[in-house]
């Protein structure tokens, strides 16, 4: 499963494929990404889903309110 790391920096970083959580989570220590969140391929799709979404609704939004 792909993870990717949310880092203290706000940096996003694809961990890549990992078989768990503990893995992936070495592997961004390694890195020195200083993990703030680490998710995996499933979470992140939610993840996008959702700010897709609301940032569809929040452009509609701002959109009408100029017209």
């Amino acid at each position: 499963m792909i993870y990717f790391c949310l880092s203290s920096e706000g940096d996003l970083y694809n961990l890549g494929d990992h078989g768990d959580f503990d893995s992936a989570d070495c592997c961004a220590q390694d890195m020195q990404l200083h993990p703030i969140w680490v998710i995996n391929e499933h979470t992140a799709r939610n993840w996008s889903e959702f700010l897709t979404e609301q940032l569809a609704n929040t452009i509609s939004t701002e959109h009408e309110a100029t017209k």
